[in-house]
C-alpha cells in the first residue's frame, strides 16, 4: 500500500472539452491537403491521444500516403493554425476547476498531455487556472507520446525537482485520464489511474483503469480525503 503524495492530469478531453476542437482541426487539414473526408469514428478508434506528430505518422501509415518529415512539420503547422483559430471556443467540464482548486491544496499537481504548450497554457490562464499547477508537461518537451509512459514520467521528474523533501515515486502517485492509451501510459509508469467516460465508455476503461467516473468534480469524488483513503485501500 502507498500513500497518496502527487496527482497529474491529461488535458484534452480530461480537464478541457476539447478533443471535438482538435479532430475538427485535423478533419479541416486532411480535407484540405488530402481530400480525405475524416470520420469521428475513426479519430476515436485509432488516433485519439495523439500528439500531433503522432497522428498525422500513423494517419500516414493507415493510409499507405508516405509523408516524409518535410510533410510532417507541414502538416503540425497547418492544423496548429487550425485549431489555434478555435481555440476561444474551449469550455472546461463542469466541475472540474473547482475540483483542481481543492485538491492543489493538499497535493503537488501536474499536466502530462500530448496537446502543445499554446493549446494548454491559454485556456488555463484565462480562468485563472494555471496555477493550480506546478508542472505542464506538453508535446514539445517528450520524444515518445501516449502510450508510452515519457510523459507522466517527465512531469513527476519536473515536480521531484522543484521539491525539498522526500522523493514522490511513480507508485505515489494518480493520473485522471480519459483516453486509453492515456489510461495503458499511466500503467507503464506504475502510476494508478481514475478514467472519465468523455471520449470512452465504462466498459472500455475498466479493468485498464483502477476506477471509472462520468464525471471528474467534488460531487463525484467527494473530497481529498475519500481519495487518500480510496489510493491507500489498493
Amino acid at each position: 500500500m502507498n500513500n497518496l503524495k502527487a496527482i497529474l492530469f491529461d488535458f484534452d478531453g480530461t480537464i478541457a472539452d476539447s478533443e471535438p476542437l482538435h479532430f475538427a482541426a485535423f478533419q479541416e487539414v486532411l480535407m484540405e491537403t488530402c481530400n480525405y473526408q475524416f470520420e469521428e469514428e475513426e479519430y476515436t478508434k485509432d488516433y485519439l491521444a495523439y500528439d500531433d506528430r503522432n497522428f498525422f505518422l500513423n494517419f500516414s501509415k493507415n493510409h499507405n500516403l508516405k509523408f516524409d518529415e518535410k510533410d510532417i512539420i507541414k502538416l503540425m503547422d497547418e492544423k496548429k493554425n487550425h485549431f489555434e483559430r478555435k481555440a476561444e471556443d474551449i469550455i472546461f467540464f463542469d466541475g472540474i476547476l473547482d475540483f483542481i482548486k481543492d485538491l492543489s491544496k493538499s497535493f503537488p499537481l501536474a499536466i502530462a498531455s500530448g496537446a502543445l504548450e499554446s493549446e494548454i497554457k491559454p485556456p488555463l490562464e484565462k480562468v485563472g487556472a494555471l496555477s493550480f499547477f506546478e508542472v505542464v508537461v506538453s508535446a514539445e518537451m517528450v520524444k515518445k507520446g501516449k502510450p508510452d509512459p515519457e510523459s507522466f514520467l517527465l512531469a513527476l521528474s519536473l515536480l521531484n525537482e522543484r521539491r525539498s523533501g522526500d522523493k514522490i515515486y511513480p507508485e505515489e502517485c494518480l493520473v485522471f485520464e480519459d483516453s486509453i492509451y492515456g489510461v495503458e501510459a499511466a500503467r507503464k509508469s506504475k502510476m494508478r489511474s481514475i478514467a472519465v467516460t468523455t471520449s470512452f465508455s465504462h466498459r472500455e476503461l475498466s479493468g485498464i483503469s483502477d476506477k471509472v467516473v462520468d464525471a471528474i468534480s467534488l460531487e463525484t469524488l467527494v473530497s481529498t480525503q475519500f481519495l487518500k483513503e480510496w489510493f491507500l485501500s489498493l
